[in-house]
This record gives C-alpha cells, structure tokens and sequence, in this order.
C-alpha cells in the first residue's frame, strides 16, 4: 500500500505582494514629491520594510502541516507559522510528529468549535470557525486518557475536512481488509 500524504496548501505570493506594494509605493511617492527631513524619511523607510521583512519571514518560517496515512499507521506532523506566533499562541516551537498504529485506532471524526470576538469598536461580532481532525484510539491497551485520541487542526489543508475524514475512513478500511489473512 502506498502512503497518502495529505498536507497544507501552498502559500499563494501574489496578495502579499499586493498588500506590500499598495502600502509602500504611496508612501515612497510622497516621502520622494515632498520635501522632509532627512531624519524622518529615514525612519519612514526603516518602519516601511518592518512590513515586507514580517511578510517574508512568513514565508521563510512556515512549516507546513501534513497528515501521513500508511500501513504502518497514521502520522500527524503539526507544523507551525510566524502566524501563530503574533496570534499569541506561544513561542515558536514546532511540535514532534504524532505516531499512531492501525490496531489502536478505533475511529475518526470531525470537531468544529466556533469562537466569538469583537470586530473593532463598532460592536459587530466576528466568529471562526477551526476545525479538528480527532483519531479515537481503542481501550483495549493501558493506555492514559489523554493518550487514547489524537488531534490536528485542519486549518489550510488542501482538501476539505469531510474530505480529509473520507480519506481517512477509507484507509482505515483498505488497511484492515489488506491486514487480514486470506483463507
């Protein structure tokens, strides 16, 4: 059996580049059509590439997710963005990959949990949505509570999370029945 491998989606470069140049080609204009003093134009430039040097760390720093599905079992790698370190989530620490065999795996699921916040000083409410691949695991071993279900947000995956379920079930499925001898 072949290994599926299903990862995150590219990072698409032309927004940024967009964004950069909306933000910095106006200010540049200005900063070259007026006169001001040296001193300011000199910060003015240095705060313009804070953004640019912020989105290419982005790219440089992105470790991409992935879910790796073999007959050996299931692997969740984490990955990890500059993103998730300005949303407050922590210091920049790429988590290990998460192993798990075929014959503790007793189902799979989909969880979906919605977060309310204010969207600025207007008062309208801004909610997201994460969804969570969650991988049940048999009682059958003396295994921990917190050990028996394994966890991976779907967040940028290439594929929809019903899709990423689908897989999953179906290879579940090809493994058990390529797993059973043949009488």
């Amino acid at each position: 059996m072949d290994p599926l491998i299903i990862t995150e989606r590219k990072r698409k470069y032309k927004p940024d580049l967009i964004v950069s140049g909306v933000i910095i080609a106006p200010v540049l204009y200005w900063l070259i059509a007026n006169p001001v003093p040296i001193g300011f134009a000199i910060f003015a430039i240095i705060l313009l590439l804070i953004i640019p040097g912020f989105i290419l760390a982005g790219y440089i720093w992105d470790v991409a997710a992935k879910i790796t599905l073999s007959k050996d079992g299931v692997i969740f790698s984490y990955g990890r963005s500059i993103y998730d370190i300005v949303n407050f989530e922590a210091g920049f620490k790429i988590e290990p990959d998460s192993k798990f065999i075929w014959k503790n795996i007793s189902n799979f699921d989909i969880m979906s949990l919605s977060s309310q916040s204010s969207g600025g000083s207007d008062g309208v409410l801004v909610t997201s949505t994460n969804h969570y691949l969650i991988m049940f695991y048999r009682n059958e071993d003396d295994l921990p509570a917190y050990w028996r279900q394994g966890l991976i947000r779907l967040r940028r995956f290439e594929k929809t999370p019903a899709e990423i379920l689908e897989l999953c079930k179906e290879f579940q499925k090809r493994v058990r029945s390529y797993a059973r001898p043949v009488t």
